[in-house]
């Protein structure tokens, strides 16, 4: 799991990349870093 940042036209945004599993890699983007812990926590 690990979570990383870009910056955009609208700022910045963080992408959530997991593993499930079965091996499948998954990914997520959220617009804030503690939407995206959160997420990553859940996961």
């Amino acid at each position: 799991m690990s979570i990383h940042v870009r910056s955009t036209a609208k700022g910045r945004r963080y992408d959530v990349k997991l593993r499930s599993a079965d091996g499948a890699q998954h990914s997520k983007t959220l617009a804030t870093k503690k939407e995206a812990t959160e997420y990553e926590a859940r996961s």
